[in-house]
């Protein structure tokens, strides 16, 4: 009994799950994030609005 619920714990921490990112798009989103950090260390207290995401 232990050792089938031990095969059976083991067999489900074997699933994994991928995930594709397209590299174009985190490259975007990588160059956004640098930008508003530079903003951010070169004086401005709030980070820019992406053009198109007005709140």
């Amino acid at each position: 009994m232990v050792l089938a619920l031990a095969a059976s714990a083991l067999l489900a921490g074997c699933v994994t799950i991928n995930i594709y990112f397209p590299a174009a798009a985190a490259e975007k989103a990588a160059d956004r994030i640098i930008d508003e950090v530079w903003q951010l260390k070169n004086g401005s207290q709030t980070p820019a609005i992406p053009e198109g995401k007005q709140p």
